[in-house]
């Protein structure tokens, strides 16, 4: 699958290979037969799946040898973006969003790292100063 296409260009080739997988052999395809038959990596397309389940536009119907998919509400794949660069800003700003999330994260961890440090620091001149008070025998 060429890498220029926009997520609903890609979501609509998955739908539409699906289709006809259905029609041909009566069965809905495994993750294999779509990449194989899409030119595409397992990894890539089962990113791709989970987003189609997440919006219902493909059912995922899961048995004791993997995964096969199935068609569900394909009108959801309209509100996938239309351009490669949309997807490229949305992209660019969940990498921003986890990129707070993260510094975030790091600030409460040296603030909590710094807490423990204050309180050991506490423990420990109270401990040395009973230690001091009380002499042993």
């Amino acid at each position: 699958m060429k890498e220029l296409l926009s997520p609903y260009e890609k979501a609509h080739l998955i739908v539409a290979f699906v289709r006809v997988s259905i029609y041909q052999t009566n069965t809905p395809p495994e993750i294999g037969d779509i990449a194989k038959a899409l030119n595409i990596s397992t990894d890539a397309l089962g990113q791709i799946c989970r987003q189609l389940v997440q919006i219902n536009a493909l059912i995922a119907i899961d048995n004791p040898f993997g995964t096969r998919y199935g068609i569900g509400d394909i009108t959801k794949i309209e509100a996938l973006s239309k351009t490669i660069e949309d997807s490229k800003d949305a992209l660019q700003e969940a990498l921003q969003q986890f990129q707070q999330n993260r510094s975030q994260l790091t600030q409460k961890t040296m603030e909590s790292v710094k807490a423990l440090k204050q309180k050991k620091e506490t423990l420990f001149k109270e401990l040395s100063e009973k230690l001091k008070g009380n002499p042993k025998s």
